[in-house]
């Protein structure tokens, strides 16, 4: 009975220290933000919630049935969790954000959203 308590411990003890391993990198929020209506936005700015690979993780957007060719070169901030682009001017109408975003510990997520240029 001991040797089940002791072994029950230590994999607690091995998930708890690998816990953070698994984390993976979430939006937690944009500019232009999801859902909104701008009027000629300059940057987009994607703000996650772990710090991201700067040289593996990217934004692309789509207006107005095409890809915008054009976008300015992709930063990472210092904190490592929010990535920059700045824009050319867009056509006004409906846009689609897709971005990938790689975590330091090599997990990648991805999504999508929109805002409304007007």
């Amino acid at each position: 009975m001991i040797s089940l308590i002791k072994a029950t411990v230590g994999v607690f003890a091995i998930l708890a220290s690998v816990g953070p391993a698994f984390a993976h990198s979430q939006l937690l929020a944009s500019t232009p933000a999801s859902g909104s209506v701008v009027t000629a936005p300059t940057e987009l700015v994607l703000s996650f919630s772990e710090a991201i690979e700067p040289t593996l993780s990217k934004a692309e957007l789509q207006c107005a049935g095409g890809k915008i060719s054009g976008l300015g070169q992709s930063r990472v901030d210092a904190n490592r969790k929010t990535l920059r682009i700045t824009l050319p001017p867009l056509p006004q109408g409906k846009c689609e954000v897709s971005w990938i975003a790689v975590s330091v510990d090599g997990h990648r997520t991805h999504g999508e959203f929109t805002f409304t240029d007007r």
